[in-house]
């Protein structure tokens, strides 16, 4: 059975891709799909448009005949039960399992960044303005305050901050491959055995997601044609294209 791995879409927060995800879920062939956290920007105090309500539809859909685990991120924590019932999907903290001898753990990765479980000012600070900036980015069709957010210092010690303790907790729990979402950088590595595979986000101008299937684990790239309604998907970029 072939797992497609998404994360980090952030429904609610208007800077998302969620109808270019609803694309790929509609046209791709997979038998579980596993939502790798931050399905949602804030549960709380969202209002979705259009797209989004296409993609929460497409999502209850599927789950009548496959298999999908939504695993809690930082954003939609403490909402698995909301989540659960209104979708018709399963609720995890982290998930695993094996597939032909190879154990796969998937975990969202905020739990490894210091930074965001703080609980600081200067954190939520920090996300208030991205997320502003973003929607800049939205109304102005550009991507640049994102490239910009990306390119950050900050954001890159955070992203390995996160793969250096997803790799340690990967070897402690037995797993081969780990998967994390949180940071919205796609990659994947590999360290003393254990491999390391961040699904990036569905908010930037180039989305990514993982797929786990006869060939193992790979990272690939969804491609909108700028400006198009009804993005095309390129399914044959793997990880070897992605940094």
């Amino acid at each position: 059975m072939t797992t497609l791995i998404v994360s980090d879409v952030h429904l609610g927060s208007g800077y998302n891709r969620a109808g270019e995800l609803a694309s790929l879920l509609t046209r791709r062939s997979f038998g579980r799909l596993i939502i790798l956290g931050d399905l949602f920007d804030r549960p709380r105090t969202m209002m979705l448009n259009e797209s989004e309500w296409d993609l929460m539809d497409a999502i209850r859909s599927l789950a009548l005949r496959k298999e999908i685990i939504w695993v809690e991120g930082n954003h939609d924590e403490g909402f698995g039960d909301v989540i659960s019932s209104t979708l018709g999907i399963r609720a995890e903290k982290e998930y695993v399992w094996t597939e032909r001898g190879t154990r796969f753990l998937a975990l969202h990765g905020h739990q490894f960044d210091s930074y965001t479980t703080s609980g600081s000012y200067a954190a939520s600070f920090a996300g208030f303005t991205y997320g502003m900036l973003r929607r800049i980015d939205n109304l102005t069709g550009t991507d640049l305050f994102h490239r910009l957010c990306f390119e950050n210092r900050s954001w890159k010690h955070s992203s390995s901050m996160v793969k250096e303790s997803a790799l340690g907790y990967a070897r402690e729990r037995g797993a081969d491959v780990m998967f994390c979402g949180h940071t919205h950088r796609a990659e994947r590595d590999m360290r003393n055995g254990v491999e390391y595979v961040n699904t990036g986000c569905w908010n930037d101008l180039y989305c990514h997601y993982a797929i786990v299937g006869e060939h193992g684990a790979m990272l690939k790239e969804f491609i909108p044609e700028s400006g198009i309604p009804g993005s095309r998907v390129r399914f044959a970029v793997d990880r070897a294209n992605v940094s």
